[in-house]
Parts: structure tokens; C-alpha cells; sequence
């Protein structure tokens, strides 16, 4: 670990301390309402959150302890961000990430009612839990520029838009850019949107390091060579040319909750005539900008799988 928390200089960093003795901490833990004694000293972090849990096995306790769970998650992150990159937020926008992220988990959990007995193996009681996963957008690693892309085809099927992001490390609004088109398929209307995310971010930004993301496994495949169906196609071997020109480059498949924004730029872009481009100083529309916002707070979306 980094020599001091960034907070208290004088002090030696432990993961204790990052959690439980820091002001900082105690200002999260209080933003909370959650309040504890900080000279008070517990043998290990597991027995200073289970002195934070309500006692006992009800539903309220469960809840109580999801949220302590990701209230000490985002306090981690958020040492991380002040020591690796010298940001530093607000300590209640910490305690509203957390608390966000636990009500979401929480709003999807099954639990059965309360003093409820359930024979795991009867045939008639069993239940079939279905299986989620959590998404949400993430920034990408300093020095990089993210290029989420999208490609969406009007109801007819005769017209289509097709749509990019490109935001930095800060989760900052670089640009972004979409057209109409006419006459494509779904993926040839994903290529399309990949290279000109790809285009736009190498030859207009100059871009050296590069993350292309999108929720079209089949072009993704195709950009890494992993599909051959798609070999031959001009813009996919324009994508390559334009990646592989880059300092280090990754393309990577996402679910639809973690491309949102391009996904309504792409819709946007199949309902209006022309191109566009918005830079940051740009106004944005507030349904998207709403969408961005959400990203930059680290939203996260339950998908089931």
C-alpha cells in the first residue's frame, strides 16, 4: 500500500485505517448515519462491521448489512481515486454511490418470507433461482479514451442510425457523433458505428490508446479476428488498420445497460437527417445527458442472464 492515505500524512496507510480510524472514513460512516466511536479499536475489519450490523437474522439486518458492504466498497474506491489519481469527490457523493449501488442490489434480491422453512431438495417446493449479473459502464484506465458504439435500425428496417461516445479516464464527455443511414443490416449498421467511433477517436483526437466497446458480440469478434465471417469487409479491415496503429488498443464486448448513451445516440441518429458531432462544450440533450450522468455516478444495472 501507498505510504499514507492521502488524508493523514502522518500516519502509516492499513486497510484499518483507510476504513475505520481516517477522518475521511468517519465522515462517509457519519453521511450515512451510521456513527461509531473512532478511538474505539477492533481486532480486524470484519469485527468492526459486524459491530455496525444489527444483530439477528431479519430481513432489516440483511439490508443493513448490504449497505455497510458497499458503504466500505466506495470507501476503497474512493481512496483509490485520491491516492492514484488525485481526484477527490465529495464525501457525499461517496455515501450516495454506495447507497444507490446497494439499493439496486437489494431491489432485485428474491428472499422468502420471513420465518419461512424451505425443503432445498423437495421436488414440489424447490425454487429455480434465475441468475443476474450486475453492469455498469466503467471509465477507462488513465491515458486512455473509451469509444462506446452503437447501431440501431428503425421498425420498417429500411433506415437505421448509427451512433458513438468517446469519454476519458474521468469519465468526461470527449465527443460524440452519429448519422442516419440507409439500407444496412443490424451488424453492417454495428460496423459502421464501430468505425466511426474508431475513426474518429484516432483521427480527429489522435487517440493512441484506445478502448472500442459495444454490445455487438459478432463485430467485436470480427474487430479481434476471433470470427472470420466478417473478413474482407472494407470498414472492418479499416477498424483494424486504424486500432492497430495505436500504442496499445482493446476491443471489448459489453452488455446494453453498460452502452447506453450510444445506444440513443444511434436511435437518436436513425429519427434526424444528416451527421453530428457534439464536443464537451457542446450542449448536450438532457435525456442524454441524464445517461451520462448516470455512467459517471457508476450506476449499476441488473441484467438477468
Amino acid at each position: 500500500m501507498a505510504g499514507d492515505c492521502g488524508v493523514c500524512p502522518e500516519v502509516e496507510e492499513s486497510i484499518y485505517h483507510v476504513l475505520v480510524e481516517c477522518p475521511r472514513a468517519v465522515q462517509i460512516w457519519r453521511g450515512a448515519r451510521i456513527s461509531y466511536d473512532p478511538g474505539q479499536r477492533w481486532s480486524s475489519i470484519a469485527e468492526f462491521l459486524r459491530f455496525l450490523e444489527i444483530p439477528g437474522g431479519r430481513p432489516e439486518a440483511e439490508e443493513r448489512g448490504t449497505r455497510i458492504a458497499y458503504l466500505a466498497y466506495h470507501s476503497w474506491l474512493d481512496r483509490n481515486a485520491r491516492v492514484f489519481e488525485g481526484r477527490r469527490s465529495p464525501a457525499g457523493v461517496v455515501v450516495a454511490r454506495a447507497l444507490l449501488h446497494a439499493e439496486e442490489f437489494l431491489s432485485t434480491a428474491v428472499r422468502p418470507p420471513y420465518g419461512l422453512a424451505r425443503d432445498i431438495w423437495g421436488t414440489h417446493s424447490a425454487l429455480v433461482a434465475p441468475r443476474y449479473v450486475s453492469v455498469s459502464w466503467v471509465p477507462p484506465p488513465p491515458g486512455f479514451l473509451n469509444v462506446n458504439f452503437d447501431g440501431s435500425m428503425t421498425t420498417d428496417g429500411r433506415g437505421g442510425g448509427v451512433g458513438f461516445v468517446i469519454r476519458d479516464h474521468d469519465a468526461r464527455l470527449v465527443a460524440l457523433g452519429g448519422r442516419r443511414i440507409f439500407d444496412a443490416s443490424v451488424v453492417c449498421a454495428e460496423l459502421r458505428a464501430a468505425w466511426e467511433g474508431a475513426s474518429y477517436a484516432r483521427q480527429i483526437l489522435g487517440a493512441d490508446r484506445i478502448i472500442l466497446e459495444g454490445d455487438s458480440a459478432t463485430v467485436i469478434d470480427w474487430v479481434r479476428g476471433r470470427d472470420r465471417a466478417g473478413e474482407g469487409r472494407p470498414l472492418l479491415l479499416d477498424i483494424r488498420i486504424l486500432l492497430q496503429a495505436c500504442d496499445t488498443y482493446q476491443a471489448t464486448h459489453v452488455y446494453r445497460e453498460a452502452n447506453c448513451a450510444a445506444d440513443w445516440v444511434a436511435s437518436y441518429a436513425a429519427h434526424h437527417t444528416g451527421g453530428f458531432i457534439l464536443r464537451k462544450s457542446d450542449t448536450v440533450p438532457e435525456s442524454l445527458l441524464a445517461l451520462l450522468s448516470s455512467d459517471f455516478a457508476g450506476r449499476i444495472h441488473t441484467r438477468r442472464v
